[in-house]
């Protein structure tokens, strides 16, 4: 009896193992798995989040840039307006109340054109006085000493202009944003300033817009200290107070992106630098609204595992009784699927199918493996690209440099950009015939000097990184060496390739931080093959003037509109020649001026031919005309595609217009001429009747009619006469009278003249005939 009582106690506890153990089985699986999927979960959504908001804050400054920047281009084709100058340069310009008039005229054109814009004033260096249009003339001290003092200690052409009332409180305030350009522009003697504020409240309008629906705020850092905010919503103090925050107005890095505790509450503060004036955007979200994702993606995977860990616990039960079974059914269910199961493992036992099971994942994972080794040159070549133009995490470049199998072995890093010339109309394949060469060119050229990275980018460029050089060595030197490569190469590929390429080199930095501003160094230095051409090495150093004054060749568009006007091709071909050469002999420009002149002359252009034709001319090219200027990577190209192709479109269309236009004019005045001959005719009166000069007249009357006008009219009334002495009785006299002649003598002479008879001869011949 105590046996058996023992033996099922036994069996009790057998059970109860086999039950526990069970339950961890099902248990244990079940958490690991929540938690990672959790973890995973919100990893790629920290990651997508981190990436929108780095897209949004992208669009947001390039929205604000392209405000500012529009609003800039009125002003300066404004600024060019003579007007203003000839106002300024007026001894005392107050006294000339009509040129006043003018300019007030002007400025209230200005205040229309450009958007969000609070007021406009022309401000008088010499008088100490300023105009605007809806305060009149205002005294100086009015523009803020501040401005003032800014404006006379500035040698630019012009600049951007910001100051918070409020310094000693950042948290909201009244900003104000002014654009300051200098008149004359083309020259550097000051008369006065265009001075225009805009409202401040637009450009934080523009993050609210792409940022509708959370609560997040922006900043902006401007170069000289200041930070705007917008003042409708009231910012943290604390967080404008932070550390962070300070420390990303001394930072060279031009995008980051990093999380802040402000009273327990984690913000995701994004920064972003802008090109065009140097102001850096910051982004300041709410990590618990932005995550709210997560929390739901929390609780919904806890309720989950809950429901299978329940579940788990109620199989374990049976798992504890029949467990054998279980381990037999998953055996035959191998068994089923025929990869894991070939003919000759039929007769294995359940666990050595398991066994054959697990070795079979292990074949596939080392399958995986190889692949990836396979892929490893394009995964390589995609980490470059995103190495250049994605920024990382500090520390973080070794880690994947380790990863992709990319040695570093120096400590200097330089980039180059290389883009290969003239491969329009060349086919796809042999494009990247061409870019293949390219690249093993360039890879073999520097494995004889030091290593490299080349990879050939999305906008159809080469970028090489180059490492190289000692951190005792001197980076001057190294950018020698590297102007040395870069010649080298640029020869080779001409000389095996035969197509020219031009390369723009970034300067040398130690470690990999900066090796995205190297990159963005050589792409800026590409864009000066606009000003040096193609087939050339372009050290930004070398290429980026410090210190630019924007100047316009107005003569020379001038000659350009007036030959346009007269149909010369020639000659308007050849004063486009003279506005290059005068753009290049004005000082150091920049390609942004170089583009701006350009587009300038084809505006202008543009405006002449809807001068002379409003109806037509809009429609004349089908094309963009100012993308198709800015898409030209040199000057000369520019230049080209003026003469061959915008100037003969322009001219042939205004020959056309001119030959429609006088014909209409001799039908007019011929029409004129036959319904009244017996009245006075004079070329200055059909003259002003067309609207057209008198010394225009009598050239166009001839080119059409192929007479002068004088012989055409003498011709006519004589022809009449012969009707009135043919088929009237009418007196000699007083045919003489009707057609307006002096006397009958006149009348007699121009008759014989033109018929060889006289008026009574031509009448007794032309009676005679009829009573034959």
């Amino acid at each position: 009896m105590l046996r058996t009582i023992w033996n099922r106690q036994s069996t009790y506890r057998t059970q109860l193992k086999v039950l526990l153990a069970a339950s961890l089985i099902s248990i244990i699986p079940v958490i690991v798995l929540g938690f990672i999927t959790y973890l995973i979960a919100s990893s790629s959504i920290m990651q997508g989040i981190s990436k929108t908001n780095k897209e949004t804050m992208r669009q947001v400054q390039e929205r604000i840039d392209k405000l500012l920047v529009t609003n800039d281009k009125i002003v300066l084709q404004q600024a060019f307006n003579p007007t203003l100058t000839d106002f300024l340069k007026e001894p005392d310009p107050l006294d000339n109340i009509q040129s006043l008039k003018n300019v007030t005229t002007i400025l209230n054109t200005m205040e229309m054109l450009i958007d969000n814009v609070d007021s406009v004033y022309l401000y008088m260096n010499r008088q100490q006085l300023a105009i605007n249009p809806s305060q009149g003339i205002v005294d100086a001290p009015k523009l803020g000493a501040e401005l003032l003092q800014r404006i006379n200690e500035s040698k630019e052409p012009f600049f951007w202009y910001e100051h918070n009332t409020t310094r000693s409180e950042l948290n909201g305030g009244s900003h104000v944003i002014t654009l300051v350009r200098r008149l004359p522009v083309s020259s550097d003697q000051a008369l006065g300033y265009l001075i225009i504020n805009l409202n401040e409240q637009a450009i934080f309008n523009v993050f609210g817009s792409l940022y509708a629906g959370t609560n997040g705020e922006m900043l902006i850092l401007t170069p000289s200290g200041s930070v705007l905010s917008d003042w409708h919503k009231p910012l943290n103090r604390e967080l404008l107070s932070d550390h962070s925050i300070r420390a990303l107005m001394a930072s060279d890095i031009p995008e980051s992106s990093d999380k802040i505790k402000i009273n327990g509450d984690s913000m995701l503060v994004s920064s972003l630098e802008s090109d065009y004036n140097g102001w850096r955007y910051v982004s300041i979200l709410s990590l618990r609204e932005l995550t709210k994702p997560i929390q739901s993606i929390k609780y919904t995977t806890t309720i989950i595992c809950l429901a299978l860990i329940l579940m788990g616990l109620f199989a374990s039960i049976l798992l504890s009784k029949r467990l054998f079974r279980i381990i037999s059914g998953i055996a035959e269910s191998i068994r089923v699927i025929g990869k894991f199961n070939p003919t000759s493992q039929r007769k294995m036992d359940e666990f050595g199918l398991i066994h054959y099971y697990v070795e079979t994942i292990r074949s596939e994972n080392d399958e995986l493996e190889n692949q990836i080794k396979e892929s490893m040159p394009l995964l390589r070549a995609n980490f470059i690209q995103r190495l250049l133009t994605e920024p990382f995490r500090s520390g973080e470049f070794y880690e994947k440099l380790n990863y992709y199998q990319i040695p570093v072995k120096c400590s200097f890093y330089t980039v180059l950009c290389i883009e290969l010339d003239n491969l329009r109309g060349q086919s796809e394949q042999d494009v990247n015939l061409f870019f293949y060469g390219a690249i093993n060119i360039v890879k073999e050229i520097i494995s004889h000097y030091t290593n490299g990275m080349v990879v050939r980018m999305q906008s159809d460029q080469i970028a090489v990184v180059i490492n190289h050089g000692l951190e005792s060595d001197e980076p001057s030197l190294l950018q020698a060496e590297i102007f040395r490569i870069s010649e080298e190469i640029r020869t080779l590929i001409e000389q095996v390739l035969r197509v020219t390429a031009t390369i723009g080199v970034g300067h040398s930095y130690l470690g990999l931080e900066n090796i995205q501003r190297s990159y963005k160094e050589a792409v800026e230095a590409l864009k000066y093959q606009l000003l040096e051409g193609t087939g050339t090495v372009l050290f930004i150093e070398q290429v980026n003037p410090e210190a630019t004054t924007l100047t316009y060749p107005v003569e020379q568009e001038q000659s350009v509109l007036t030959n346009l006007r007269l149909g010369n091709l020639e000659q308007a071909s050849s004063a486009v020649d003279d506005f290059a050469v005068s753009l290049k002999m004005k000082g150091s420009l920049t390609t942004d001026h170089v583009r701006q002149s350009f587009v300038q002359l084809v505006a202008a252009t543009m405006r002449t031919l809807y001068e002379l034709d409003p109806t037509e001319g809009p429609t004349l090219f089908e094309e963009n005309v100012y993308q198709t200027v800015n898409g030209f990577k040199t000057m000369e190209h520019v230049v080209q595609w003026l003469k061959k192709v915008m100037f003969p479109t322009i001219i042939t269309h205004i020959r056309h217009l001119r030959s429609e236009r006088n014909s209409l004019i001799a039908d007019k005045v011929l029409r004129y001429i036959h319904e009244h001959y017996d009245e006075d005719l004079s070329q200055p009166f059909l003259a002003e009747m067309v609207m057209i000069p008198v010394s225009h007249f009598s050239s166009i009357f001839k080119q059409e009619v192929g007479v002068t006008f004088t012989d055409y009219v003498i011709s006519f009334r004589i022809d009449k006469a012969k009707e009135l002495l043919a088929q009237t009785d009418l007196k000699v006299t007083d045919i003489a009278d009707r057609l307006r002649y002096n006397n009958s003598q006149n009348f007699i002479r121009a008759f014989k003249r033109l018929t060889g008879v006289t008026p009574g001869d031509y009448r007794s011949k032309h009676v005679k005939t009829l009573q034959q």
